[in-house]
């Protein structure tokens, strides 16, 4: 997350984009609510196949290869 704010301020400021309602791109309240996002959409694209990955049994999958 920190790397990804750290290019995306920059770059923000390098478009110097104004979007609905005088938000600018470089607005702190633009950046601030998506890091729980990022974060929330991370942990279950992570947690789903480790979940579906621990409840088989691994003396049983390497039987069957």
């Amino acid at each position: 997350m920190a790397c990804g704010l750290a290019l995306a301020v920059p770059m923000a400021f390098a478009m110097r984009a104004t979007f609905v309602a005088k938000v600018t791109a470089a607005d702190p309240m633009v950046f601030l609510p998506t890091i729980p996002v990022l974060l929330a959409v991370d942990t279950l694209a992570a947690a789903i196949p480790a979940l579906r990955a621990s409840r088989i049994d691994p003396i049983a999958t390497l039987r069957q290869e």
